[in-house]
């Protein structure tokens, strides 16, 4: 397995060698272009010991250095594509020992604009994680080593924002970046852009500050999706959206997709987070059961799984039980991973005459394109494989896996 492993690794490292070679910028942001390659390079370093993926790594902290100045200049504060997201990764890289530099001096002139952005979204309803509050949130805890004034008042102000369930807990309601709308009475459980994501990120300020206020909050906003489980049997345990003001029985869907985005296995990361944090056992013990349910799965057009990537695709899948095998030792998820792993191999092939990175990427209107980046691209798949060499490799963390 190791060494057909490794055989499909360098020929994703053949390809992002190509458009580093061929390229002077890269689509900006931590998720894009910028941020995949870079951790791509810096690990494919460490792992392999080799000194010119490191070297690659670190030239292009200059141009993550060069983003975030430019993130500012056009008041693109997002963790997805702006400052919060390159400002984390630099944390990240230092703590990972990937730069020596004071990161925290180089970003000092940037915790005021990330605050201000989240103080701004938070009062527009927009608590989503990569395009919202919640990612600037996840900038400042990163690194830290106890909370700031920063943090407790965007958690603060969180506090205040929430609303009430039918079963009287709260939540914070859906918001629809593109449209710039609230939806009233609507919990989405998106770890991507839903309350998964708020209250992992939550379980990380607590970590750093255990006050009793923000544990019954966790407490509370956790137990407020998990009243929300299906009772009937559908393809997934919890919905990707719900009403709040009416019981689940209601709800029509036929259940939700697999992958990290959406589903199963991200609701499964951030009952983990919050278990453990508060040290909620039942919590992960659902978590868990979140995982056992969706790891028989395989029909890609039911769980829709169209491509690669890992964001919604087979290699954010393979991942997550990877990850839950390293964390859960009395569960088996090997043929849940090789299954998945043979998948990705398959798509990134696809079709390369076509897409060079075969079928890493997908849009519903586009249809399959080329994609470099991390959440959605080649070089997320190639981290992904990555781990299955050295589990122990952080690069998860980007999104709170």
């Amino acid at each position: 397995m190791t060494e057909n492993l490794i055989k499909e690794i360098t020929s994703i490292k053949s390809k992002i060698d190509q458009l580093y070679q061929n390229k002077q910028s890269y689509v900006p942001g931590l998720l894009n272009e910028l941020g995949g390659l870079c951790l791509f390079y810096f690990y494919h370093g460490k792992i392999f010991n080799d000194p010119e993926s490191l070297d690659k790594g670190s030239i292009l902290v200059d141009h993550i250095l060069e983003g975030i100045k430019a993130s500012i200049k056009y008041n693109n504060y997002r963790f997805s594509t702006g400052a919060a997201g390159l400002g984390w990764l630099l944390k990240f890289l230092h703590k990972e020992e990937f730069v020596d530099f004071e990161v925290e001096d180089a970003l000092s002139d940037l915790d005021e604009y990330i605050y201000n952005y989240a103080i701004e979204e938070i009062n527009r309803d927009n608590y989503d994680f990569l395009h919202g509050a919640i990612g600037a949130l996840y900038y400042f805890t990163e690194g830290a080593h106890k909370t700031n004034h920063y943090i407790d008042n965007i958690v603060s102000k969180l506090a205040l924002r929430t609303e009430s369930t039918i079963y009287n807990k709260p939540y914070w309601p859906s918001f629809n970046v593109s449209e710039g709308k609230r939806y009233d009475d609507t919990l989405n459980f998106g770890l991507s852009h839903g309350q998964p994501a708020i209250v992992s990120v939550l379980s990380k300020v607590y970590q750093l500050n255990s006050s009793n206020e923000l544990k019954i909050l966790l407490n509370d906003a956790t137990s407020a999706m998990l009243d929300f489980k299906f009772k009937t049997k559908k393809n997934s345990l919890f919905p990707t959206m719900t009403s709040a003001a009416e019981s689940i029985e209601h709800n029509m869907s036929r259940g939700s997709r697999l992958g990290w985005c959406y589903g199963d296995l991200g609701m499964g990361i951030s009952l983990w987070d919050v278990g453990t944090a508060i040290q909620n056992e039942d919590f992960k013990s659902i978590a868990l059961g979140c995982i056992n349910f969706s790891a028989p799965k395989r029909d890609l057009n039911i769980n829709s799984i169209k491509d690669a990537g890992v964001c919604h695709g087979s290699a954010g899948v393979m991942h997550i039980f990877n990850k839950f095998s390293y964390l859960n030792k009395e569960a088996d998820y090997s043929e849940a991973i090789e299954y998945w792993k043979n998948i990705t191999i398959e798509m990134i092939h696809s079709e390369e005459e076509k897409y060079e990175t075969g079928h890493s990427a997908w849009h519903n209107e586009r249809g399959y394109y080329n994609d470099f980046g991390f959440l959605q691209g080649l070089s997320g798949v190639g981290l992904s494989l990555l781990s299955l060499i050295d589990p122990d490799i952080k690069w998860g963390d980007v999104l709170l896996m």
